[in-house]
């Protein structure tokens, strides 16, 4: 580089400019993953490079950050010369489950009940529950029981949920001693226990 001031003197310097080759940013390739899934490790190469992109933390993907649907991820290798490079992750939907039991308490003496939840369809597990969701009380005890509802959507995504089951213990009941009457007698005043 050379300059002349005004004054007629000129200087000159050189700089040495070096041309370095980019350096080939790779993603990887990822499948479909369902909302409620894992966070997905993502592994860019080489390594110790940056990710950006919709539900990216660090170089993990979060599907129910993202949320459903397609979702462009790009990584870029580290140093000035990294190129950048994309692919996406597909987010898929999987049912929210809600449980929509009139009452989650039964009593010990009762033979069968039923448990619902939303959407319809899914599998019921647990300690006395069929995988139609008759629970049966009596065979189960008395206590607290969780158990368990699995549901599979249309595009496989699987979503499993519990809720808690209360087996009532029966009250204790005392009727009094068993009585002789006339039966001409007037009122008979009865009590019981509890009252």
């Amino acid at each position: 580089y050379n300059y002349t001031d005004g004054y007629g003197c000129t200087n000159t310097d050189t700089l040495k400019l070096t041309v370095l080759n980019s350096i080939l940013s790779q993603t990887g390739n990822y499948s479909p993953v369902c909302n409620n899934a894992s966070p997905v490790q993502l592994n860019g190469t080489p390594a110790n490079g940056s990710w950006s992109g919709y539900g990216i933390v660090g170089d993990k993907f979060y599907p129910a950050i993202a949320g459903v649907g397609n979702h462009t991820i790009t990584y870029q290798a580290a140093g000035g010369c990294g190129t950048m490079a994309s692919t996406f992750i597909n987010v898929l939907y999987s049912a929210q489950i809600s449980f929509t039991n009139p009452s989650n308490v039964f009593c010990e003496n009762s033979n069968q009940a039923f448990l619902f939840a939303s959407p319809s369809g899914g599998i019921w597990s647990g300690n006395s529950v069929q995988s139609n969701g008759t629970f049966n009380p009596s065979a189960a005890g008395t206590g607290n029981h969780y158990v368990t509802y699995t549901y599979t959507y249309t595009n496989g995504c699987l979503t499993i949920d519990s809720t808690l089951i209360k087996v009532e213990q029966l009250p204790v009941v005392n009727a009094g001693n068993d009585r002789k009457v006339c039966i001409n007698s007037g009122d008979i005043t009865l009590s019981g226990y509890p009252s």
